[in-house]
């Protein structure tokens, strides 16, 4: 290691890929890496006394936030705790919300002893730059709100086969920034070939072909519907245990609530709903959601079929209900409306409907029942497209370099095997993988991350 007195903050992500840039950024401003997970390095008898001290302070706010029965308003001296508590807890748990006993108490307790250890290392180090892992749970929301309030550049890799550079936003608690404003500032400098790439991408998907989309396989199958139901409205599940609030501002704690809420509701008004299942869903999510369903059966029709929108359109169903799906701009785009339970990228947009409130989420379901909600024009719809997976909303971005995926250009640079099919299998590759690491050390030595003229906002840590 070498002796430098300044250090930069970064994930403990062990995957080759996050060890080669963390490496370079760390020589670049010359200083040493310092990784603050496992917390148990750092916990000490004084950190667990004065950390069963602030809990003891935090009371008021947390029994306020049980009463409530929200935990995501639980805060301690203006730094919130339980956005992050309500996160990391869902995607931990067994049952996909949060719960005092089922976890939520080890994750209070958690949040006191990463405010204190954040709040010691801050004053005693001397951080140049803290680079963000997953902003939504605990240890790096509570560090980015301390480091912003210390003045300290703070920023969140995100990205996929292109990473991004993002800022954490205190109005929202999250990484993700304000879209509305992204926009209205780029949404006239598109040229005309982006357009024409961000249209074909939605036609295909409306098709029912996925392959523009990172995350889906690329040989997903859609199969052909000829079903017809009667009027309805669909909801679009997402994976029980993903962060609801990724993006801030949901409607309701966790996906559970938000899909009862939503069973109720229409049984009341008498109003059919059919529910589509995730076509990634995950083996432990499909088991929650089996019992979830169980408990309010003959209250809605499932499809189980990975239909194209295209097909949904032919039905007679009224509107799509999600949070924060790419369904709604696919269903945009052919005309289905859309509302949506939660702010994402997609809601930026005209007739792309975002209640305040779960008053007006209800109404809103109410109003596209009767056939009253208008949607978005196709023009915003494809410039949406082409800012979010095109443009990456015009954040700073470095090309070509892989971060949460290896792309098949360095897949084959590195291996002699078929390129995986889906991102998850590739990423059993890279983590840890030294072939992978060796080349990517190699590969980000040519990179100068604190000069790149993307990466300019580093420069603030020099």
């Amino acid at each position: 290691m070498n002796n430098y007195n300044k250090f930069v903050i970064t994930p403990g992500f062990k995957t080759s890929t996050h060890d080669a840039i963390f490496d370079k950024l760390c020589i670049e401003l010359k200083s040493n890496n310092l990784i603050l997970s496992p917390l148990r390095k750092y916990t000490t008898i004084a950190i667990i006394i004065k950390s069963v001290y602030t809990l003891i302070l935090s009371l008021p706010s947390l029994i306020g936030s049980f009463l409530k029965k929200d935990i995501r308003s639980y805060e301690y001296k203006g730094i919130n705790l339980g956005r992050s508590i309500n996160e990391e807890s869902i995607s931990r748990s067994n049952i996909g919300e949060f719960s005092f006993f089922n976890n939520g108490a080890y994750y209070i307790i958690k949040s006191h002893l990463v405010l204190n250890i954040v709040t010691k290392i801050l004053d005693y180090y001397t951080i140049k730059l803290i680079i963000g892992g997953d902003g939504g749970y605990i240890l790096f929301s509570i560090l980015a709100q301390k480091a912003i309030k210390n003045n300290i550049p703070t920023y969140f890799i995100v990205g996929a086969t292109r990473i991004t550079l993002r800022q954490f936003d205190l109005n929202y608690l999250s990484t993700f920034p304000e879209y509305e404003k992204l926009f209205k500032l780029y949404k006239n400098n598109i040229s005309e070939k982006t357009l024409e790439v961000a249209e074909r991408n939605l036609i295909n998907r409306t098709q029912g072909d996925r392959s523009s989309l990172s995350y889906m396989p690329r040989n997903q199958i859609v199969k052909q519907f000829n079903h017809v139901y009667e009027k309805g409205l669909c909801l679009y599940l997402h994976d029980f245990f993903d962060s609801p609030g990724l993006y801030g501002g949901n409607l309701f704690c966790n996906h559970v609530e938000w899909v009862e809420a939503t069973i109720k509701y229409l049984k009341r008004r008498k109003i059919p709903l059919y529910i589509k299942l995730h076509p990634n869903e995950r083996e432990e999510s499909a088991v929650l959601r089996k019992k979830l369903l169980k408990k309010h059966k003959n209250s809605f029709q499932i499809i189980d079929t990975d239909i194209s929108m295209l097909d949904l359109k032919k039905t007679h169903i009224k509107a799509i209900i999600t949070i924060y799906g790419t369904v709604s701009i696919e269903a945009s785009y052919i005309g289905i409306p859309i509302i949506s339970a939660g702010r994402s990228p997609f809601t930026c947009i005209q007739n792309i409907h975002k209640p305040e409130n779960i008053e007006t989420y209800f109404d809103l379901l109410d109003l596209a029942y009767s056939g009253k909600l208008n949607v978005p024009s196709k023009e915003d719809v494809v410039i949406l497209e082409a800012l979010n997976y095109i443009h990456c909303w015009d954040l700073p971005k470095i090309n070509d370099i892989s971060y949460d995926d290896i792309t098949e250009h360095d897949w084959n640079n590195v291996l002699n095997s078929n390129y995986p099919d889906d991102v998850y299998t590739r990423r059993k590759y890279y983590l840890k993988n030294e072939k992978f690491r060796n080349y990517f050390k190699n590969k980000y030595n040519q990179i100068e991350f604190i000069k790149n003229t993307d990466f300019k906002i580093l420069n603030g840590a020099r």
